[in-house]
Protein backbone atom coordinates (compact mmCIF):
# COMPACT_ATOMS: atom_id res chain seq x y z
CA UNK A 1 0.00 0.00 0.00
CA UNK A 2 2.86 2.39 0.86
CA UNK A 3 4.72 1.55 -2.35
CA UNK A 4 1.54 2.00 -4.35
CA UNK A 5 0.88 5.36 -2.74
CA UNK A 6 4.32 6.57 -3.77
CA UNK A 7 3.80 5.41 -7.35
CA UNK A 8 0.34 6.95 -7.56
CA UNK A 9 1.58 10.20 -6.02
CA UNK A 10 4.40 10.16 -8.56
CA UNK A 11 2.05 9.73 -11.50
CA UNK A 12 -0.31 12.37 -10.15
CA UNK A 13 2.55 14.79 -9.55
CA UNK A 14 3.65 14.13 -13.12
CA UNK A 15 0.12 14.55 -14.48
CA UNK A 16 -0.59 17.66 -12.45
CA UNK A 17 2.83 19.07 -13.20
CA UNK A 18 2.21 18.65 -16.91
CA UNK A 19 -1.34 19.93 -16.42
CA UNK A 20 -0.11 22.96 -14.52
CA UNK A 21 2.42 23.80 -17.22
CA UNK A 22 -0.33 23.32 -19.79
CA UNK A 23 -2.66 25.63 -17.86
CA UNK A 24 0.03 28.32 -17.62
CA UNK A 25 0.73 28.18 -21.36
CA UNK A 26 -2.93 28.01 -22.35
CA UNK A 27 -3.91 30.85 -19.99
CA UNK A 28 -1.34 33.02 -21.77
CA UNK A 29 -2.61 32.02 -25.20
CA UNK A 30 -6.37 31.85 -24.58
CA UNK A 31 -8.80 34.21 -22.78
CA UNK A 32 -11.04 33.12 -19.85
CA UNK A 33 -14.03 33.05 -22.23
CA UNK A 34 -12.49 30.16 -24.19
CA UNK A 35 -12.07 28.09 -21.02
CA UNK A 36 -15.66 28.88 -20.03
CA UNK A 37 -16.99 27.97 -23.46
CA UNK A 38 -15.36 24.54 -23.36
CA UNK A 39 -16.46 24.08 -19.74
CA UNK A 40 -20.09 24.58 -20.83
CA UNK A 41 -19.81 21.52 -23.04
CA UNK A 42 -17.56 19.61 -20.68
CA UNK A 43 -20.04 19.72 -17.82
CA UNK A 44 -22.72 18.10 -20.00
CA UNK A 45 -20.27 15.43 -21.13
CA UNK A 46 -19.25 14.77 -17.54
CA UNK A 47 -22.87 14.44 -16.46
CA UNK A 48 -23.64 11.87 -19.17
CA UNK A 49 -20.52 9.94 -18.24
CA UNK A 50 -21.64 9.94 -14.61
CA UNK A 51 -24.97 8.48 -15.71
CA UNK A 52 -23.20 5.56 -17.38
CA UNK A 53 -20.26 5.05 -15.01
CA UNK A 54 -21.06 2.01 -12.90
CA UNK A 55 -17.59 1.77 -11.37
CA UNK A 56 -16.88 -1.67 -12.82
CA UNK A 57 -13.16 -1.14 -12.19
CA UNK A 58 -13.88 -0.67 -8.49
CA UNK A 59 -16.10 -3.78 -8.47
CA UNK A 60 -13.36 -5.84 -10.13
CA UNK A 61 -10.82 -4.72 -7.55
CA UNK A 62 -13.16 -5.22 -4.59
CA UNK A 63 -14.11 -8.73 -5.80
CA UNK A 64 -11.16 -10.89 -4.81
CA UNK A 65 -12.09 -13.87 -7.01
CA UNK A 66 -12.85 -11.92 -10.20
CA UNK A 67 -12.50 -14.14 -13.30
CA UNK A 68 -11.98 -13.43 -16.98
CA UNK A 69 -15.75 -13.46 -17.47
CA UNK A 70 -16.09 -10.61 -14.97
CA UNK A 71 -13.55 -8.54 -16.93
CA UNK A 72 -15.18 -9.36 -20.27
CA UNK A 73 -18.61 -8.41 -18.95
CA UNK A 74 -17.31 -5.10 -17.60
CA UNK A 75 -15.67 -4.29 -20.97
CA UNK A 76 -18.83 -5.13 -22.89
CA UNK A 77 -20.97 -2.82 -20.79
CA UNK A 78 -18.36 -0.07 -20.99
CA UNK A 79 -18.72 -0.16 -24.79
CA UNK A 80 -22.51 -0.18 -24.66
CA UNK A 81 -22.61 2.73 -22.24
CA UNK A 82 -20.07 4.67 -24.31
CA UNK A 83 -22.19 4.28 -27.44
CA UNK A 84 -25.25 5.43 -25.52
CA UNK A 85 -23.52 8.42 -23.93
CA UNK A 86 -21.90 9.51 -27.18
CA UNK A 87 -25.20 9.38 -29.05
CA UNK A 88 -27.06 11.34 -26.39
CA UNK A 89 -24.27 13.93 -26.18
CA UNK A 90 -24.42 14.49 -29.92
CA UNK A 91 -28.22 14.81 -29.80
CA UNK A 92 -28.00 17.37 -26.97
CA UNK A 93 -25.64 19.68 -28.88
CA UNK A 94 -28.39 21.86 -30.33
CA UNK A 95 -30.60 22.05 -27.19
CA UNK A 96 -27.49 22.91 -25.15
CA UNK A 97 -26.63 25.74 -27.54
CA UNK A 98 -30.10 27.20 -27.01
CA UNK A 99 -29.88 26.71 -23.23
CA UNK A 100 -26.61 28.64 -22.99
CA UNK A 101 -27.36 31.02 -25.85
CA UNK A 102 -24.02 29.98 -27.35
CA UNK A 103 -24.07 28.28 -30.79
CA UNK A 104 -20.31 27.64 -30.77
CA UNK A 105 -20.71 24.68 -28.40
CA UNK A 106 -22.49 22.59 -31.07
CA UNK A 107 -19.32 21.42 -32.87
CA UNK A 108 -17.52 21.17 -29.53
CA UNK A 109 -20.12 18.73 -28.22
CA UNK A 110 -20.01 16.68 -31.42
CA UNK A 111 -16.25 16.21 -30.97
CA UNK A 112 -16.81 15.36 -27.29
CA UNK A 113 -19.37 12.74 -28.39
CA UNK A 114 -16.62 11.03 -30.39
CA UNK A 115 -14.35 11.35 -27.33
CA UNK A 116 -16.85 9.55 -25.09
CA UNK A 117 -17.40 6.82 -27.69
CA UNK A 118 -13.67 6.19 -27.95
CA UNK A 119 -13.21 5.92 -24.16
CA UNK A 120 -15.52 2.91 -23.95
CA UNK A 121 -13.07 0.72 -25.87
CA UNK A 122 -10.21 1.05 -23.35
CA UNK A 123 -8.71 -2.34 -22.51
CA UNK A 124 -10.32 -3.42 -19.21
CA UNK A 125 -7.16 -5.41 -18.48
CA UNK A 126 -5.38 -2.29 -17.18
CA UNK A 127 -7.55 -2.57 -14.05
CA UNK A 128 -5.24 -5.43 -13.08
CA UNK A 129 -2.43 -2.91 -12.58
CA UNK A 130 -4.22 -1.71 -9.43
CA UNK A 131 -5.83 -5.01 -8.48
CA UNK A 132 -2.45 -6.76 -8.48
CA UNK A 133 -0.70 -3.71 -6.96
CA UNK A 134 1.46 -3.25 -10.07
CA UNK A 135 1.56 0.51 -9.69
CA UNK A 136 4.72 1.08 -11.73
CA UNK A 137 2.88 -0.19 -14.81
CA UNK A 138 -0.06 2.05 -13.90
CA UNK A 139 2.39 4.96 -13.78
CA UNK A 140 3.68 4.19 -17.28
CA UNK A 141 0.14 4.01 -18.65
CA UNK A 142 -1.24 7.22 -17.11
CA UNK A 143 1.92 9.26 -17.64
CA UNK A 144 2.06 8.27 -21.31
CA UNK A 145 -1.52 9.36 -21.88
CA UNK A 146 -0.99 12.72 -20.18
CA UNK A 147 2.21 13.51 -22.05
CA UNK A 148 0.73 12.77 -25.48
CA UNK A 149 -2.37 14.83 -24.75
CA UNK A 150 -0.20 17.73 -23.55
CA UNK A 151 1.86 17.77 -26.75
CA UNK A 152 -1.25 17.80 -28.95
CA UNK A 153 -3.07 20.48 -26.93
CA UNK A 154 -0.16 22.93 -26.74
CA UNK A 155 0.77 22.45 -30.40
CA UNK A 156 -2.76 23.30 -31.55
CA UNK A 157 -2.99 26.24 -29.13
CA UNK A 158 0.20 27.76 -30.52
CA UNK A 159 -1.02 27.35 -34.10
CA UNK A 160 -4.74 28.21 -33.79
CA UNK A 161 -4.86 30.36 -30.63
CA UNK A 162 -8.46 29.40 -29.79
CA UNK A 163 -10.58 26.99 -27.76
CA UNK A 164 -10.20 24.17 -30.29
CA UNK A 165 -6.87 23.35 -28.67
CA UNK A 166 -8.75 22.27 -25.52
CA UNK A 167 -11.29 20.27 -27.54
CA UNK A 168 -8.87 18.39 -29.78
CA UNK A 169 -6.56 17.83 -26.81
CA UNK A 170 -9.38 16.03 -24.99
CA UNK A 171 -10.12 13.84 -28.01
CA UNK A 172 -6.45 12.96 -28.44
CA UNK A 173 -6.28 11.88 -24.79
CA UNK A 174 -9.06 9.33 -25.37
CA UNK A 175 -7.43 7.95 -28.51
CA UNK A 176 -4.06 7.54 -26.79
CA UNK A 177 -5.73 5.93 -23.75
CA UNK A 178 -7.24 3.17 -25.87
CA UNK A 179 -4.08 2.55 -27.89
CA UNK A 180 -1.76 2.43 -24.87
CA UNK A 181 -4.15 0.23 -22.87
CA UNK A 182 -3.74 -2.52 -25.46
CA UNK A 183 0.00 -1.96 -25.89
CA UNK A 184 0.83 -2.05 -22.17
CA UNK A 185 -1.41 -4.97 -21.13
CA UNK A 186 -1.69 -8.31 -22.92
CA UNK A 187 -5.28 -8.99 -21.80
CA UNK A 188 -7.58 -9.17 -24.83
CA UNK A 189 -11.23 -8.69 -23.80
CA UNK A 190 -14.14 -10.42 -25.48
CA UNK A 191 -17.80 -9.51 -25.68
CA UNK A 192 -19.76 -11.17 -22.86
CA UNK A 193 -22.55 -10.46 -20.38
CA UNK A 194 -22.14 -13.66 -18.36
CA UNK A 195 -21.47 -11.92 -15.02
CA UNK A 196 -23.96 -9.06 -15.33
CA UNK A 197 -25.86 -9.80 -12.12
CA UNK A 198 -22.75 -10.02 -9.95
CA UNK A 199 -21.25 -6.80 -11.26
CA UNK A 200 -24.43 -4.73 -11.13
CA UNK A 201 -25.34 -5.81 -7.61
CA UNK A 202 -22.26 -3.92 -6.39
CA UNK A 203 -21.87 -1.34 -9.12
CA UNK A 204 -25.36 0.16 -8.79
CA UNK A 205 -24.11 1.91 -5.68
CA UNK A 206 -21.03 3.15 -7.52
CA UNK A 207 -23.34 4.44 -10.26
CA UNK A 208 -25.34 6.47 -7.75
CA UNK A 209 -22.14 7.65 -6.10
CA UNK A 210 -20.72 8.85 -9.43
CA UNK A 211 -23.84 10.87 -10.18
CA UNK A 212 -23.81 12.51 -6.77
CA UNK A 213 -20.09 13.16 -6.97
CA UNK A 214 -20.60 14.89 -10.30
CA UNK A 215 -23.41 16.99 -8.87
CA UNK A 216 -21.20 18.02 -5.95
CA UNK A 217 -18.13 18.86 -7.99
CA UNK A 218 -19.44 19.96 -11.40
CA UNK A 219 -23.19 20.41 -11.13
CA UNK A 220 -22.93 24.06 -10.14
CA UNK A 221 -21.10 24.74 -13.42
CA UNK A 222 -24.46 24.49 -15.20
CA UNK A 223 -25.87 27.24 -13.00
CA UNK A 224 -22.76 29.41 -13.20
CA UNK A 225 -22.59 29.09 -16.99
CA UNK A 226 -26.29 29.83 -17.40
CA UNK A 227 -26.58 32.68 -14.90
CA UNK A 228 -23.14 34.31 -14.92
CA UNK A 229 -21.79 33.54 -18.42
CA UNK A 230 -18.65 31.98 -19.90
CA UNK A 231 -16.11 34.36 -18.33
CA UNK A 232 -17.31 33.67 -14.78
CA UNK A 233 -17.42 29.95 -15.51
CA UNK A 234 -13.90 30.11 -16.93
CA UNK A 235 -12.62 31.87 -13.79
CA UNK A 236 -14.41 29.37 -11.55
CA UNK A 237 -13.14 26.35 -13.50
CA UNK A 238 -9.51 27.49 -13.52
CA UNK A 239 -9.83 28.59 -9.87
CA UNK A 240 -10.89 25.06 -8.95
CA UNK A 241 -8.05 23.65 -11.04
CA UNK A 242 -5.41 25.74 -9.27
CA UNK A 243 -6.92 25.31 -5.79
CA UNK A 244 -7.09 21.52 -6.11
CA UNK A 245 -3.49 21.12 -7.27
CA UNK A 246 -1.85 20.78 -3.85
CA UNK A 247 -4.63 18.91 -2.02
CA UNK A 248 -6.94 16.60 -3.93
CA UNK A 249 -4.33 15.95 -6.58
CA UNK A 250 -1.85 14.77 -3.96
CA UNK A 251 -4.43 12.88 -1.92
CA UNK A 252 -6.36 11.21 -4.76
CA UNK A 253 -3.43 8.95 -5.72
CA UNK A 254 -3.03 7.87 -2.10
CA UNK A 255 -6.68 6.82 -1.99
CA UNK A 256 -6.34 5.14 -5.38
CA UNK A 257 -3.45 3.01 -4.11
CA UNK A 258 -4.92 2.38 -0.66
CA UNK A 259 -8.24 0.95 -1.89
CA UNK A 260 -6.85 -2.41 -3.11
CA UNK A 261 -4.97 -2.75 0.20
CA UNK A 262 -8.07 -1.97 2.26
CA UNK A 263 -10.00 -4.56 0.24
CA UNK A 264 -7.45 -7.25 1.09
CA UNK A 265 -7.65 -6.62 4.88
CA UNK A 266 -11.35 -5.68 5.11
CA UNK A 267 -12.12 -8.88 7.08
CA UNK A 268 -9.71 -7.90 9.87
CA UNK A 269 -11.17 -4.80 11.52
CA UNK A 270 -8.16 -4.26 13.78
CA UNK A 271 -5.75 -4.12 10.85
CA UNK A 272 -8.15 -1.99 8.83
CA UNK A 273 -8.63 0.44 11.71
CA UNK A 274 -4.87 0.79 12.25
CA UNK A 275 -4.28 1.30 8.52
CA UNK A 276 -7.09 3.86 8.33
CA UNK A 277 -5.70 5.96 11.19
CA UNK A 278 -2.23 5.91 9.66
CA UNK A 279 -3.57 6.93 6.25
CA UNK A 280 -5.69 9.76 7.69
CA UNK A 281 -2.71 11.13 9.64
CA UNK A 282 -0.56 11.02 6.51
CA UNK A 283 -3.25 12.75 4.45
CA UNK A 284 -3.49 15.50 7.09
CA UNK A 285 0.29 15.87 7.05
CA UNK A 286 0.22 16.51 3.29
CA UNK A 287 -3.11 18.28 2.73
CA UNK A 288 -2.98 20.92 5.47
CA UNK A 289 0.25 22.68 4.44
CA UNK A 290 -0.62 22.28 0.76
CA UNK A 291 -4.04 23.92 1.05
CA UNK A 292 -2.95 26.67 3.42
CA UNK A 293 0.12 27.28 1.28
CA UNK A 294 -1.76 27.75 -1.98
CA UNK A 295 -4.25 30.05 -0.25
CA UNK A 296 -1.58 32.31 1.23
CA UNK A 297 0.45 32.69 -1.99
CA UNK A 298 -2.40 32.72 -4.55
CA UNK A 299 -2.14 36.51 -4.93
CA UNK A 300 1.47 35.99 -6.06
CA UNK A 301 1.06 32.79 -8.07
CA UNK A 302 -2.00 33.73 -10.16
CA UNK A 303 -0.63 36.95 -11.74
CA UNK A 304 2.83 35.41 -12.15
CA UNK A 305 1.75 32.21 -13.89
CA UNK A 306 -1.60 33.04 -15.49
CA UNK A 307 -1.34 36.78 -16.08
CA UNK A 308 -3.38 39.83 -15.13
CA UNK A 309 -6.47 38.57 -17.01
CA UNK A 310 -6.93 36.02 -14.22
CA UNK A 311 -6.49 38.27 -11.19
CA UNK A 312 -10.19 37.91 -10.31
CA UNK A 313 -9.52 34.21 -9.65
CA UNK A 314 -7.37 34.97 -6.58
CA UNK A 315 -10.25 35.17 -4.04
CA UNK A 316 -11.74 32.04 -5.60
CA UNK A 317 -8.52 30.10 -5.10
CA UNK A 318 -8.32 31.23 -1.46
CA UNK A 319 -11.83 29.91 -0.76
CA UNK A 320 -11.65 26.79 -2.93
CA UNK A 321 -8.33 25.75 -1.39
CA UNK A 322 -10.19 25.31 1.91
CA UNK A 323 -12.93 23.42 0.08
CA UNK A 324 -10.29 21.07 -1.30
CA UNK A 325 -8.74 20.67 2.12
CA UNK A 326 -11.99 19.56 3.75
CA UNK A 327 -12.63 17.17 0.90
CA UNK A 328 -9.13 15.72 1.15
CA UNK A 329 -9.34 15.18 4.91
CA UNK A 330 -12.44 12.99 4.69
CA UNK A 331 -11.87 11.48 1.23
CA UNK A 332 -10.41 8.26 2.65
CA UNK A 333 -13.60 7.51 4.57
CA UNK A 334 -15.37 6.73 1.29
CA UNK A 335 -12.57 4.36 0.34
CA UNK A 336 -13.05 2.52 3.64
CA UNK A 337 -16.83 2.25 3.18
CA UNK A 338 -16.42 0.73 -0.29
CA UNK A 339 -13.64 -1.65 0.77
CA UNK A 340 -15.90 -2.91 3.55
CA UNK A 341 -18.58 -3.69 0.97
CA UNK A 342 -20.81 -0.84 2.19
CA UNK A 343 -20.81 1.65 -0.69
CA UNK A 344 -24.37 2.68 0.19
CA UNK A 345 -23.02 4.62 3.18
CA UNK A 346 -20.90 6.72 0.84
CA UNK A 347 -23.88 7.26 -1.46
CA UNK A 348 -26.17 8.53 1.29
CA UNK A 349 -23.52 10.88 2.62
CA UNK A 350 -22.88 12.22 -0.89
CA UNK A 351 -26.61 12.75 -1.27
CA UNK A 352 -26.77 14.78 1.95
CA UNK A 353 -23.92 17.04 0.84
CA UNK A 354 -25.53 17.54 -2.57
CA UNK A 355 -28.85 18.50 -1.01
CA UNK A 356 -27.02 21.19 0.95
CA UNK A 357 -24.95 22.47 -1.96
CA UNK A 358 -27.46 22.89 -4.75
CA UNK A 359 -30.11 25.00 -2.98
CA UNK A 360 -27.32 27.26 -1.74
CA UNK A 361 -25.87 27.72 -5.24
CA UNK A 362 -29.27 28.40 -6.79
CA UNK A 363 -30.00 30.92 -4.03
CA UNK A 364 -26.74 32.89 -4.01
CA UNK A 365 -25.40 32.73 -7.60
CA UNK A 366 -27.70 35.33 -9.25
CA UNK A 367 -26.88 38.10 -6.76
CA UNK A 368 -23.64 37.01 -5.09
CA UNK A 369 -21.69 35.89 -8.18
CA UNK A 370 -18.97 33.26 -8.35
CA UNK A 371 -17.50 34.12 -4.94
CA UNK A 372 -20.78 33.27 -3.23
CA UNK A 373 -20.83 29.97 -5.15
CA UNK A 374 -17.38 29.19 -3.74
CA UNK A 375 -18.66 29.84 -0.20
CA UNK A 376 -21.61 27.52 -0.89
CA UNK A 377 -19.10 24.77 -1.71
CA UNK A 378 -17.24 25.53 1.51
CA UNK A 379 -20.39 25.18 3.62
CA UNK A 380 -21.42 21.91 1.94
CA UNK A 381 -17.96 20.38 2.28
CA UNK A 382 -17.75 21.46 5.91
CA UNK A 383 -21.01 19.69 6.71
CA UNK A 384 -19.86 16.59 4.79
CA UNK A 385 -16.58 16.54 6.72
CA UNK A 386 -18.33 16.60 10.11
CA UNK A 387 -20.76 13.81 9.22
CA UNK A 388 -18.08 11.61 7.64
CA UNK A 389 -15.82 11.86 10.67
CA UNK A 390 -18.68 10.78 12.93
CA UNK A 391 -19.81 7.87 10.70
CA UNK A 392 -16.28 6.56 10.07
CA UNK A 393 -15.44 6.65 13.76
CA UNK A 394 -18.55 4.61 14.59
CA UNK A 395 -17.98 2.12 11.77
CA UNK A 396 -14.35 1.44 12.74
CA UNK A 397 -14.86 1.59 16.52
CA UNK A 398 -12.89 4.82 16.93
CA UNK A 399 -13.70 7.88 19.00
CA UNK A 400 -14.21 11.15 17.15
CA UNK A 401 -11.51 12.77 19.28
CA UNK A 402 -9.04 10.01 18.40
CA UNK A 403 -9.69 10.55 14.72
CA UNK A 404 -9.44 14.35 14.92
CA UNK A 405 -6.29 14.12 17.03
CA UNK A 406 -4.41 12.65 14.07
CA UNK A 407 -4.47 16.09 12.45
CA UNK A 408 -3.72 18.32 15.44
CA UNK A 409 0.04 18.69 14.90
CA UNK A 410 -0.21 19.36 11.14
CA UNK A 411 -3.03 21.84 11.82
CA UNK A 412 -1.02 23.82 14.36
CA UNK A 413 2.06 23.77 12.14
CA UNK A 414 0.03 24.96 9.13
CA UNK A 415 -1.36 27.87 11.15
CA UNK A 416 2.15 28.88 12.24
CA UNK A 417 3.25 28.66 8.62
CA UNK A 418 0.35 30.85 7.52
CA UNK A 419 1.20 33.50 10.12
CA UNK A 420 4.89 33.62 9.23
CA UNK A 421 4.34 33.82 5.46
CA UNK A 422 1.61 36.47 5.87
CA UNK A 423 3.95 38.57 8.02
CA UNK A 424 6.82 38.39 5.54
CA UNK A 425 4.84 39.06 2.35
CA UNK A 426 4.52 42.86 2.81
CA UNK A 427 8.28 43.16 3.36
CA UNK A 428 9.04 41.15 0.23
CA UNK A 429 6.49 43.09 -1.83
CA UNK A 430 8.46 46.29 -1.34
CA UNK A 431 11.87 44.83 -2.15
CA UNK A 432 11.63 41.94 -4.62
CA UNK A 433 10.28 40.81 -7.98
CA UNK A 434 7.06 38.79 -8.00
CA UNK A 435 8.90 35.54 -8.80
CA UNK A 436 11.35 36.12 -5.95
CA UNK A 437 8.47 36.87 -3.58
CA UNK A 438 6.75 33.61 -4.49
CA UNK A 439 9.85 31.43 -4.19
CA UNK A 440 10.81 33.06 -0.90
CA UNK A 441 7.34 32.51 0.56
CA UNK A 442 7.33 28.88 -0.56
CA UNK A 443 10.75 28.21 0.93
CA UNK A 444 9.87 29.96 4.17
CA UNK A 445 6.55 28.14 4.43
CA UNK A 446 8.14 24.73 3.90
CA UNK A 447 10.88 25.43 6.44
CA UNK A 448 8.47 26.72 9.09
CA UNK A 449 5.97 23.90 8.59
CA UNK A 450 8.51 21.07 8.73
CA UNK A 451 10.30 22.56 11.72
CA UNK A 452 7.07 23.15 13.64
CA UNK A 453 5.72 19.65 12.96
CA UNK A 454 8.95 18.03 14.14
CA UNK A 455 9.08 20.24 17.23
CA UNK A 456 5.50 19.36 18.16
CA UNK A 457 6.16 15.67 17.50
CA UNK A 458 9.25 15.61 19.70
CA UNK A 459 7.40 17.57 22.44
CA UNK A 460 4.61 14.97 22.34
CA UNK A 461 7.09 12.18 23.04
CA UNK A 462 7.65 11.17 19.39
CA UNK A 463 4.51 9.01 19.09
CA UNK A 464 3.87 6.64 16.19
CA UNK A 465 2.16 8.36 13.29
CA UNK A 466 2.73 10.08 9.97
CA UNK A 467 5.92 11.73 11.24
CA UNK A 468 7.38 8.34 12.12
CA UNK A 469 6.53 6.94 8.71
CA UNK A 470 8.10 9.89 6.89
CA UNK A 471 11.27 9.74 8.98
CA UNK A 472 11.54 5.97 8.59
CA UNK A 473 11.43 6.49 4.84
CA UNK A 474 13.81 9.47 4.90
CA UNK A 475 16.45 7.68 6.96
CA UNK A 476 17.56 5.84 3.81
CA UNK A 477 18.23 9.09 1.95
CA UNK A 478 21.80 10.43 1.83
CA UNK A 479 21.19 14.08 2.80
CA UNK A 480 18.53 13.93 5.50
CA UNK A 481 19.14 10.37 6.63
CA UNK A 482 21.37 11.31 9.56
CA UNK A 483 18.82 13.80 10.94
CA UNK A 484 16.03 11.24 10.53
CA UNK A 485 17.99 8.59 12.39
CA UNK A 486 18.74 11.08 15.16
CA UNK A 487 15.07 12.00 15.59
CA UNK A 488 14.02 8.35 15.61
CA UNK A 489 16.68 7.33 18.11
CA UNK A 490 15.46 6.17 21.53
CA UNK A 491 11.79 6.38 20.58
Amino acid sequence: MISGSFWMMSVNLFQRGVGFISTIILARLLPPEDFGLVAMATVIMAFLQALTQFGFDVALIQKRDATREHFDTAWTYNILFAITSGSILAALAWPAARFYGEPRIIPIMLVFAATVLMQGFQNIGVVRFRKDLEFQREFNFLAGVKLCSFIVTISIAIIWRNYWALVIGTLSGSVVTVVLSFILHDFRPRLSIAKSKELFSFSIWMFLNNILYFMRTRGADLIVGRVLGPRSLGLFTVGQEVASLPTNELIAPINRAIFPGYSKIADDKNRLRAAFVNVISTIAMVALPAAVGIAVVSDLAIPLFLGENWIDAVPLVEILAMVGLLGALHSNTGVAYIALGKPYIHVFLQLGATLILFPLVVLVAPKGGIYSVAYAYLIANGASFVVNVFVASRLLDLTVLHLLATAIRPLLAALVMFGCVSAVKPVLAANAFLSVQLLSCMALGALVYISTVLLLWVSAGRPAGAETFVLETARRLPVVGRLSRLLLANR
